[in-house]
C-alpha cells in the first residue's frame, strides 16, 4: 500500500493519493509512525549516538513527511509556491531562497523570500539576466548539467569548470554557503532551487541536502500538477468570453469541458434585444477595419452596463446585442436605461471628432425560454430558443415603427418591482408577425431628454385618452388629442406618428404593416 501510493505520488496521481489516504487512513498513520519508530530504535542501539543530531534528524523525517502532504494537496500555484520556498528555507536553513520555473523555455524567478520577511514573493517572473540578487552563473549551471551545486565558501570555491568565485554576483556580495538544485519531474527540470546562508559557511550539510532531494521530487510534482489546474482555470476563463459562465451555472456544470450537445435548462428570462439604427448606411461610409474598431469601441461600452444590472450576454450578432437576465425584469430595464444615458455620452464624444451620432432600438420582452447547446459533436453553440426570444426581437425592430428608443412588452411590464420609477406608458397594441393576438407595447421613457421625459409624464393621461380614440378607429377625435399632447410636448414623436397616421388611408393598417415586416 505504501509503495502503491508513492507511485501513485511520483506518477502525479494526487486524487488518487488522497482517495487511498481518505479510505485507509490507519494504514498511513501506521507507516509514519513505523517510519518514525525506526528511525528512533536505531539511533538508540547505541545510547552514545543519541546526540541533538540524530534526535533532529528524526524529526526532520516527519517534517518532510508532513512537508510533502502540505505540497502534494495544494493545487494554487501562488500559494504553492508561497509554501514550498518556506519549507525549503526552513529545512535546510536558509537566509534567502528563490525557486525558478521554466516557461516557454526560459526560467524565471517565480518566488523569492528571505528570514525574518513574513510574505513570501511569487509570480513576479523576473529574468534571472536582469537580476542582482542571485548568481545567474550558479543558476546556468544546474540548468545545463541538472546537478545540484553546494559551495560551502562560494568566494574561494570552484565546482567542475565553473569559476564561481569569479562569477559578478559573488564577487560584489560574497556570500557564505549556496545550494543550487534543480527539481526534475518525469527526466524534464521543472525547475530550480537556489538559497543562501550568508552568516556561516557550510551550512547546507550532506543531510540537509538529502532531506531538499526527498521534498524536491514532491515539489516538482505539485508544481507540475498546481500549473495545470492554473491552466485550466485560464482556459475556462478564457471561455468565458465566449460561453458566459452564468451559462454554465444555469446548466449546472463546472467547466466546459463538462457541457455536452442537447444540454438544456427551461427558465424565465427577461431578454434584452437591441440594435444599431441603419448601420449598414453607417458601415458603408467605413473600411472593414474602421468598421471592427466601431463595433467594439460601441460594444465594449455596452457590456459592462448589461453585467452591472445582473444580466449576460447571449450571443453578439454583428452590432446587434441579445443579453438574459434571470433576476427581476427590473434588472433588464434599468440596464436599457443606462445603455441608451451611456450613448448620449458617446455621441458627444463622436461628435466633438467630427462623427455622426449613432441611434439605438431596444426591445425587452420576458417569458419561459429553454437555455442549452444547439448544433452538432464538432460545433456546438450555447443559446436561447423560444417564442419569449423572437418577441423581444421583434419588439425591438418596433422601435423603430414608434421613434422611440425603447420598448418592453406587457409579459415585462407586469414582472416590474419598481414600475412608476421608469417612466412607462402604453404605445399600442400591435399584431407582430408570427403572434396571433395582439401585443401590448409599453414605451420607457426615463432616458430621454430631461424635457421631453417631463412632457411625456406631463401629458399621460392625454396621451392614453388619445390612444383610445385611436383604437377604437376615431381618428378625427384623436388627432385632436395627438395634437394637444404636442403642443405640450412638441418633441414627443409616438404622438407625433399616430398624428400623421390619423390621415385618411394611414391608419392602423400602416403601423401593421410595418410591425410585420420585423
Amino acid at each position: 500500500m505504501q509503495e502503491a501510493r508513492y507511485l501513485y505520488l511520483q506518477w502525479g496521481a494526487i486524487a488518487k493519493v488522497k482517495d487511498l489516504e481518505a479510505k485507509y487512513p490507519q494504514i498511513f498513520t501506521r507507516i509514519v509512525e513505523k517510519a518514525v519508530k525506526s528511525t528512533l530504535s536505531t539511533t538508540s542501539l547505541n545510547p552514545t549516538n543519541l546526540t541533538s543530531n540524530s534526535r533532529s534528524e528524526s524529526l526532520d523525517l516527519v517534517t518532510v513527511i508532513k512537508a510533502s502532504q502540505t505540497l502534494s494537496e495544494e493545487i494554487q500555484l501562488d500559494k504553492l509556491l508561497s509554501n514550498l520556498m518556506r519549507i525549503l528555507m526552513e529545512n535546510a536553513g536558509a537566509q534567502r531562497g528563490f525557486l525558478l520555473l521554466s516557461t516557454k523555455g526560459k526560467f524565471l524567478i517565480e518566488a523569492q523570500g528571505s528570514v525574518g520577511e513574513n510574505t513570501i514573493q511569487v509570480l513576479e517572473s523576473l529574468s534571472i539576466e536582469d537580476s542582482q540578487t542571485l548568481s545567474s552563473a550558479i543558476v546556468n549551471y544546474v540548468i545545463r548539467t541538472k546537478t545540484n551545486v553546494v559551495l560551502n565558501d562560494a568566494i574561494h570555491e570552484a565546482v567542475g569548470i565553473g569559476e564561481f568565485s569569479k562569477d559578478p554576483y559573488i564577487r560584489q556580495y560574497q556570500p557564505r554557503s549556496i545550494l543550487c538544485t534543480p527539481l526534475i519531474n518525469q527526466g524534464k527540470l521543472a525547475g530550480i532551487v537556489y538559497l543562501e546562508n550568508n552568516l556561516t559557511t557550510g551550512a547546507f550539510t550532506p543531510d540537509r541536502l538529502e532531506l531538499l532531494n526527498l521534498l524536491s521530487a514532491q515539489a516538482a510534482i505539485s508544481i507540475e500538477n498546481a500549473r495545470l489546474y492554473t491552466d485550466l482555470a485560464a482556459l475556462n476563463k478564457a471561455y468565458e468570453r465566449f460561453v458566459p459562465s452564468q451559462f454554465l451555472q444555469f446548466l449546472n456544470k463546472q467547466s466546459i469541458i463538462d457541457v455536452q450537445l442537447g444540454d438544456q435548462v427551461q427558465r424565465e428570462m427577461s431578454v434584452l434585444f437591441t440594435d444599431i439604427r441603419a448601420f449598414t448606411t453607417l458601415s458603408e461610409s467605413m473600411t472593414p477595419a474602421e468598421n471592427f474598431r466601431f463595433i467594439n469601441s460601441y460594444l465594449s461600452r455596452m457590456e459592462p452596463i448589461i453585467l452591472e444590472n445582473n444580466g449576460f450576454i447571449d450571443k453578439y450578432i454583428g452590432d446587434a446585442i441579445m443579453a438574459l437576465f434571470a433576476g427581476d425584469a427590473d434588472d433588464a430595464v434599468l440596464a436599457g436605461i443606462a445603455m441608451l444615458q451611456t450613448l448620449t455620452t458617446y455621441n458627444e464624444k463622436r461628435q466633438a471628432k467630427g462623427y455622426l451620432p449613432i441611434q439605438i432600438g431596444i426591445g425587452i420582452n420576458t417569458g419561459s425560454l429553454i437555455l442549452g447547446t444547439v448544433g452538432g459533436l464538432n460545433r456546438m453553440d450555447g443559446t436561447v430558443i423560444s417564442d419569449a426570444v423572437n418577441l423581444a426581437a421583434r419588439i425591438e425592430g418596433l422601435t423603430k415603427t414608434f421613434n422611440a428608443p425603447l420598448l418592453i412588452t406587457n409579459q415585462t411590464f407586469e414582472r416590474l418591482q419598481n414600475r412608476d420609477r421608469y417612466g412607462i406608458r402604453v404605445v399600442g397594441q400591435v399584431k407582430v408577425k408570427g403572434k396571433t393576438n395582439a401585443v401590448t407595447v409599453h414605451e420607457v421613457f426615463a432616458a430621454d431628454p430631461p424635457k421631453v421625459s417631463a412632457g411625456k409624464t406631463a401629458t399621460l393621461e392625454l396621451f392614453a385618452s388619445a390612444l383610445a380614440l385611436y383604437e377604437q378607429q376615431q381618428f378625427a377625435a384623436a388627432a385632436e388629442y395627438f395634437q394637444d399632447c404636442l403642443q405640450q410636448n412638441p418633441w414627443d414623436q409616438v404622438a407625433q406618428m399616430y398624428l400623421d397616421s390619423c390621415q385618411p388611408g394611414k391608419q392602423i393598417a400602416s403601423i401593421f404593416t410595418e410591425a410585420v415586416k420585423f
